[in-house]
């Protein structure tokens, strides 16, 4: 579970986060995002408001 503000993220299970938030600011997301992968042992700034990030076999990738 990830809480940031006024949002909570909660997991379904299986390593699986995805991120579609309505009303919610571009730059929140992105704190979200980033919290995400630090619980995983992961750092990372995303630069754009549009962005997806895979941890697969303990590598992270980003598109950006």
């Amino acid at each position: 579970m990830i809480e940031l503000g006024s949002h909570t993220l909660i997991s379904g299970g299986g390593g699986c986060l995805s991120l579609a938030l309505e009303d919610v600011s571009p730059l929140t997301i992105k704190e979200i995002a980033q919290r995400a992968l630090e619980l995983c042992g992961y750092s990372y700034e995303f630069q754009k408001e549009r962005f997806s990030a895979i941890v697969w076999e303990d590598r992270l990738e980003v598109t950006e």
